[in-house]
């Protein structure tokens, strides 16, 4: 090949690429599985939240477990361990310190600001609480003004009605497909339930396996 062509070629091949890096990848098209090590570097720190529980019940393995999570005050969700965690009730105030690593919380120590109220779930009148029951789906939210996404779960009904999930946090052991019974309170918006419990009833059809949510106890966001 000629050497001015060769130069031709390469400049062209050169500008393809340059092309290519100018385009920004929008923010709702990150994964954060693969996001950069920095990203997830531990800091310390100390503040103040309300601690929220979720209780997941497997039916088909015969397992419950109990998980945590921290509403901080400052608007952040965690996922909230650590030592002696366990002790706390949901709806607590607390200060904590600890380390922070992307979404979760290891606290070092931490200590209770306000009890939460004696008639918790149990006390709760029936008329507040609400329970929806059908798959389990995934779906995605913008908040374009902030230039961030976030993916949620939700429950379809099979009768094109979907009730978007709030949960304290996202176990790996909730799958997409699942057949689940989730129940809480609503929100402020009337749409969306604060899930206390998840109880999974059937899993997933085969093709539903390839959209598994296995996030190892964190939220999901991108």
């Amino acid at each position: 090949m000629p050497v001015a062509r060769r130069s031709h070629l390469f400049g062209v091949i050169a500008a393809l690429l340059f092309a290519l890096g100018a385009f920004s990848v929008p923010a709702h098209q990150l994964d954060p599985a693969i996001a950069s090590p920095a990203a997830q570097t531990a800091s310390a720190l100390t503040g103040t939240g309300t601690v929220a529980e979720l209780i997941v019940v497997d039916q088909i393995a015969g397992v419950t477990q109990r998980y945590l999570g921290l509403q901080l005050d400052t608007g952040q969700s965690v996922v909230l361990t650590g030592a002696g965690v366990e002790q706390l009730a949901d709806g607590a105030r607390i200060e904590v310190t600890g380390n922070l690593s992307g979404d979760t919380f290891k606290a070092t120590s931490f200590s209770v600001l306000t009890a939460p109220p004696i008639a918790n779930k149990a006390g709760v009148p029936a008329q507040s609480q609400r329970q929806v029951q059908g798959t389990l789906v995934i779906f995605h939210k913008d908040y374009f003004t902030e230039g961030r996404g976030e993916y949620s779960f939700g429950v379809h009904n099979g009768a094109a009605q979907m009730t978007p999930l709030s949960l304290a946090v996202v176990p790996g052991s909730l799958q997409v497909g699942m057949t689940v019974s989730a129940t809480g309170t609503m929100a402020a918006d009337g749409v969306t339930l604060n899930a206390t419990q998840v109880t999974i009833l059937g899993l997933p059809a085969e093709e539903a396996m390839a959209g598994v949510v296995s996030t190892n106890g964190k939220r999901t966001q991108c």
